[in-house]
């Protein structure tokens, strides 16, 4: 808990967005799961989602922190 308060919102919720993708990796690696279509097409909406999330987060950050730049 104390790591929390040395990472973003944005980056704390990619880290637990990732989970279930984590969790399915983890398991056909350990122990032999396969994953279906509907797997792997979970998995690319799941982290092309957080990727999206992540890059306009970044993009907003961007313009709110040079805000004088692009309104003056």
């Amino acid at each position: 808990m104390a790591a929390m308060r040395d990472v973003s919102a944005t980056e704390t919720a990619i880290i637990y967005g990732l989970e279930p993708v984590w969790g399915a990796a983890f398991a056909w690696a350990m122990l032999g799961e396969r994953w279906g279509m509907t797997g792997f097409v979970g998995a690319i909406l799941i982290i092309g989602t957080l990727a999206t999330f992540a890059v306009t987060s970044q993009i907003t950050n961007f313009i709110y922190n040079n805000f004088d730049m692009f309104y003056c």
